[in-house]
């Protein structure tokens, strides 16, 4: 037995040796590559590298973290595609009083308030943020989504980059598409872009091309979101022909509570800060389809914007702006799809704000919501239904 015992110790002692050295060696090799990682930083998550200092990646659902990190901003711009095209520039120029204010875009390409809170806890959290322009989408507005609601992101997770532990960040440069930048390769997803609106998309020909008219949509009926558009035209025809509603049932109780956890607790929590919630301009187009063909769906928006707009009687720091109401949004040349506007809109919300020109509050909310449901009712379709039918008749 004195025998069996002692191989068994000297095979211990064996296995020890050989595995915890090549272990020690595996954490060196760790430690080195995490050192290079670091002092490379192309993300900027730990320290600006100016080989990197003038390029993104634009994907924000990663970048936030680093432009929280370690640039200087006190005044948050963070929505979606319908704040994408607002100038931190303009932003500051129009909103500016007593204290100076830097912003700085961070807003994420279809980011629901789930995906939001993340980067919104985050910088109140690490910055001292005066203010935070805030998007509300309608389909975020009646929809509790606790997942990434865009499909193109919707299996990719990176929310420990904004938890409370800085050193599981790392783990996202073993991520294929960065290693490129580590190499200098040019496959590296990063790109010079314009920090004063690092995704802007009016420049770009295939979005600015559709603005001016329908007619420019027509010219580009066979891309996928003017597919999708004329579809949504076509469909509602079809509903307003046949009289009857799409159905829809909303939870008003778990959306005011999803609401709560995603945007007001931070309105709660953070006094010291502004938080203007704006409601994008969609087309009185859309307006109209969705009043004519899911008028359900369309008072239970209305009902939830209501409900935001008597929260912010209890807080002094939260303003909530409508504009769907004015006469811009009639004018299709100022939309490339159904709701996706001109930048100039973006700038005109800011200069309306600046003068608290839309700003709703209790004693103005129902009229305000009488005004864009009459417009929505009222409005006429038909020659925009007419112009889809011509158009796929000639493919």
């Amino acid at each position: 037995m004195k025998f069996l015992i002692k191989i068994l110790k000297n095979t211990a002692k064996f296995f020890t040796f050989v595995f915890g050295g090549a272990f020690a060696v595996a954490i060196g090799i760790f430690i080195f590559t995490a050192a290079v990682m670091i002092y490379i930083d192309p993300l900027k998550i730990y320290h600006i590298n100016q080989e990197f200092s003038k390029k993104l990646y634009t994907n924000m659902r990663v970048q936030a973290a680093g432009i929280i990190n370690n640039y200087d901003f006190n005044g948050l711009i963070l929505g979606t595609s319908m704040l994408e095209n607002t100038s931190a520039k303009e932003a500051a120029k129009y909103l500016t009083q007593k204290k100076e204010l830097k912003f700085f875009n961070l807003s994420l390409s279809g980011g629901n308030f789930y995906k939001r809170k993340f980067v919104l806890d985050y910088a109140l959290r690490n910055k001292n943020l005066d203010i935070v322009l805030y998007s509300l989408e309608e389909s975020a507005l009646i929809n509790p989504y606790e997942k990434d609601s865009n499909p193109y992101y919707e299996h990719i997770n990176y929310d420990f980059l904004y938890d409370k532990n800085p050193f599981n960040d790392i783990k996202v440069y073993f991520e294929t598409k960065f290693l490129g930048c580590f190499f200098g390769d040019k496959n590296c997803p990063l790109k010079e872009v314009d920090f004063d609106r690092p995704n802007k998309w009016f420049n770009i020909k295939w979005h600015s091309s559709r603005f001016g008219g329908f007619d420019n949509w027509i010219k580009f009926k066979d891309k996928n979101q003017i597919k999708d558009a004329f579809n949504i035209i076509i469909d509602a025809n079809k509903t307003i022909s046949s009289g009857k509603f799409q159905n829809f049932s909303g939870d008003f109780e778990k959306q005011t509570k999803y609401l709560d956890d995603k945007i007001l607790k931070f309105v709660k929590n953070y006094p010291q800060t502004d938080f203007i919630l704006i409601l994008p301009p969609y087309s009185t187009l859309y307006k109209a389809i969705k009043f004519q063909t899911k008028n359900k769906e369309f008072d239970f928006e209305m009902k939830l914007v209501k409900f935001l707009v008597n929260e912010s009687k209890k807080y002094s720091n939260l303003k909530i702006y409508g504009f769907n109401d004015l006469n811009f949004t009639d004018d299709i040349a100022n939309y490339k799809d159904l709701t996706h506007y001109s930048e100039k809109i973006n700038s005109l919300m800011l200069k309306m704000i600046s003068n608290k020109k839309g700003l709703l509050t209790p004693q103005n909310v129902n009229n305000y919501i009488e005004k864009v449901s009459l417009k929505a009712k009222n409005f006429n379709i038909e020659p925009y239904v007419n112009q889809v039918q011509k158009a796929l008749e000639t493919r």
